[in-house]
């Protein structure tokens, strides 16, 4: 059952009291005070849905009633209905700022009190509602700010996780690269320290068999040659190590190369490709220099690549090429990419920027791989992606950013 809404009536003379119960008793719990400080003491302790309260008392009058009603957080909202005999305009206006709601004049009329008293109940309680799924709205947005802020956080714990992983393949790759021509140049400096004990021997002998002499500085001379080529092999690797280290690690602007850059990220990708029938087909104009920040196109190549791998060409089981596209359009840079791998439903392509939308969960893929491309281009460099594919048909990727050429 419904419960009564709750009328207080504030009147120092017992007739209105009266009057006011017999029109409202049987629809309303009613309370009553007859005097403004037991109307407040009432209030305060059990606040109606509304008040019926006469301006005209002893002591303390309806008007200081109403304004320490409105003055308190508690009752401030409860409706205050003046009833007076007052109809000065000066009168009613006073009223009105003070917070009153409505006037009912004297004599009393019961259809006006009915019809006044349960328009302005309704009203309250319309209010009431409102303000009810106002604050359950207003938990329910926090919540979902804090919820959302919750997602932020563990997307960008996996955004650093994925490049962290994309850090430790660049390492792998670098330091299995740069172990054949380090272990060349020591096989080399090996043969040429045996060579030279050799040609000394040959020197410290009486008579010197130059036939002997000269195959023996041919030696050290293929040698040296083969040293010289691997060690400057690894310096070429340490310092692509070196360079593509920085780029991941920092957001910091440079002008780079952006061959260097898709070296770079091969060369970092070597250890993974190595033993796959999967080849390279890159265009990319000579000394063509950006100003930017090329960790993250290391990034973009880098998770294309691997996208490939793992999924066009199922871990590097299936045969395929890998199509790498720069160039230059005025103040664009437009970048394909191509592989000849399984390609992609229309539903999966169609999620296929989504974060955390992946097909290889239960082999630990994330979902991030392509959604940071995605951001990357769009959010970094303020670009535009198209990304195509068919079952059978590989994927394409044509994007396109505006850019600053350096020197």
């Amino acid at each position: 059952m419904e419960q009564q809404a709750s009328v207080l009536i504030v009147d120092d003379t017992e007739t209105n009291i009266d009057m006011l119960l017999g029109i409202l008793d049987d629809q309303y719990e009613i309370s009553v005070a007859m005097d403004g400080p037991s109307a407040l003491e009432i209030v305060w302790d059990d606040p109606p849905d509304i008040i019926l309260l006469d301006i005209m008392m002893p002591g303390m009058d309806g008007y200081e009633v109403c304004r320490r009603l409105k003055a308190d957080l508690k009752t401030k909202n409860i409706p205050v209905i003046f009833i007076t005999a007052k109809t000065d305009v000066a009168d009613e206006t006073l009223g009105f700022q003070l917070g009153g709601v409505d006037y009912i004049t004297k004599p009393i009329s019961p259809s006006v009190v009915i019809a006044r008293v349960a328009t302005h109940i309704k009203l309250k309680q319309t209010s009431d509602k409102l303000a009810l799924q106002n604050q359950n709205l207003e938990a329910s947005n926090a919540l979902l700010n804090s919820t959302i802020s919750q997602l932020k956080a563990t997307q960008e714990e996996l955004i650093l996780n994925e490049k962290m992983a994309s850090l430790g393949r660049m390492v792998a790759g670098f330091a299995h690269e740069v172990n054949t021509p380090i272990g060349v140049a020591f096989s080399a400096s090996t043969q040429l320290m045996e060579e030279s004990k050799a040609m000394q021997a040959l020197l410290n002998q009486d008579e010197i068999d130059f036939d002997d002499l000269t195959s023996s500085v041919g030696t050290v001379g293929e040698l040296s040659s083969l040293l010289t080529r691997n060690l400057q092999r690894s310096i070429e690797l340490i310092q692509s190590f070196k360079r593509t280290s920085i780029d991941q690690s920092s957001e910091a602007e440079r002008t780079y190369s952006i061959s260097d850059v898709v070296n770079d990220v091969l060369i970092s990708l070597s250890n993974q490709f190595k033993k796959t029938s999967i080849r390279f087909d890159v265009h990319c104009p000579e000394g063509l220099y950006l100003i930017g920040v090329p960790g993250y196109l290391h990034q973009i190549l880098t998770n294309l690549l691997m996208n490939s791998l793992i999924h066009g060409f199922s871990g590097g089981t299936l045969p395929g090429v890998v199509t790498i596209r720069f160039k230059v359009d005025g103040n664009f840079l437009c970048f394909y990419y191509a592989d000849s791998g399984k390609g992609m439903s229309e539903e999966i392509r169609s999620k296929a920027f989504e974060p955390f939308f992946t097909t290889n969960r239960s082999s630990g893929g994330s979902g991030l791989g392509l959604y940071i491309c995605y951001s990357i281009i769009t959010s970094k460099f303020q670009g535009s992606v198209l990304l195509t594919s068919a079952p059978g048909k590989g994927i394409q990727l044509e994007c396109r950013w505006p850019i600053t050429v350096g020197s």
